[in-house]
């Protein structure tokens, strides 16, 4: 798939093929939409973020790695939005201050 290629995918109502259309972003480096809900606009705010995510570019091959566990691979990051992440720590670990992670992506990841 050329480069400047983007592919968003949108599961409209409460039975779509999840499997699908997350496999197509993910290879299509875009995101996914799920709208279960037509009635309230739903389907004109996931148009929306999906042309400004395609405005911008995106990250891959990021990761996060917590200190002394394992690393957690990420689909795409998009700009202007959070990545979060979270592991449950023994009280005694973070009373210590052992308790650190790294943010990272591929250096050549900048996709558009």
């Amino acid at each position: 798939m050329p480069a400047h290629l983007r592919i968003s995918t949108f599961g409209i109502g409460t039975d779509f093929d999840t499997q699908l259309v997350n496999v197509l972003a993910k290879k299509g480096k875009g995101s996914v939409a799920r709208i279960y809900d037509l009635e309230r606009d739903s389907l004109s705010e996931a148009a929306v973020k999906a042309l400004n995510r395609a405005m911008y570019p995106s990250l891959s091959g990021c990761s996060i790695h917590w200190t002394g566990r394992d690393k957690k691979d990420l689909n795409q990051v998009f700009y202007n939005e959070v990545v979060s992440s979270y592991k449950l720590v023994d009280r005694k670990e973070f009373e210590a201050g052992n308790i650190d992670f790294t943010f990272m992506c591929d250096e050549s990841s900048v996709t558009g």
